[in-house]
């Protein structure tokens, strides 16, 4: 192969470069910057997946021991699985802050019951760490998903001028339990 005469130099320059590293041997390259294996952010621990809805479930984590100063941040990594295999991958960034009081987040926007494959990995300045061993969730199924119904025979007693009480038979809970009930009323303005 012919070499154009500009890059000749270059290219001999290069090779010399090369050739005096080796001759040299490890005292060409400093030790501290050479990045060893242990010196990898190591990936957090003791993960939790959890289903929330339909279309959502949260992933918790703790810092992992090893290197917790050198950590800024963690990437949340899933994909939807079908047939065995990852679909898509798509990630979450989760950059630390001083007031995080815990590691988690919540991933949402899915389709209902289906399967997730989630993994964890550490960021720093230094770069990206090994993520955690994939782990598995599945969204809730429509079915387990469903609304609680509005309240049967709702009831109205005049207490006074300005006050009423309010009864009624509650519907079926539908997928959860019911937390509270909402009131909404207009007032009218009599002329």
């Amino acid at each position: 192969m012919e070499v154009p005469g500009r890059c000749r130099h270059r290219y001999r320059y290069l090779a010399s470069l090369l050739l005096l590293a080796s001759c040299l041997g490890s005292a060409a390259v400093p030790r501290r910057n050479i990045p060893h294996r242990q010196d990898r952010l190591g990936p957090p621990l003791d993960i939790l997946l959890d289903s929330l809805n339909c279309t959502a479930f949260s992933v918790q984590w703790r810092m992992p021991k090893q290197h917790a100063s050198a950590i800024t941040g963690y990437t949340v990594l899933y994909s939807e699985v079908e047939d065995d295999k990852a679909v898509k991958q798509l990630s979450h960034d989760v950059p630390l802050s001083l007031d995080m009081l815990s590691m988690e987040v919540v991933i949402g926007d899915l389709k209902p019951g289906t399967l997730h494959r989630v993994s964890v990995g550490a960021y720093g300045w230094a770069g990206k760490g090994r993520p955690s061993m994939p782990r598995d969730v599945t969204t809730l199924s429509q079915d387990k998903c469903m609304p609680p119904a509005p309240p049967h025979q709702p009831q109205i007693v005049v207490v006074s001028d300005s006050e009423v009480a309010l009864s009624w038979k509650p519907g079926s809970e539908g997928s959860s339990p019911i937390q509270y009930y909402m009131v909404e009323f207009i007032r009218q303005v009599c002329q």
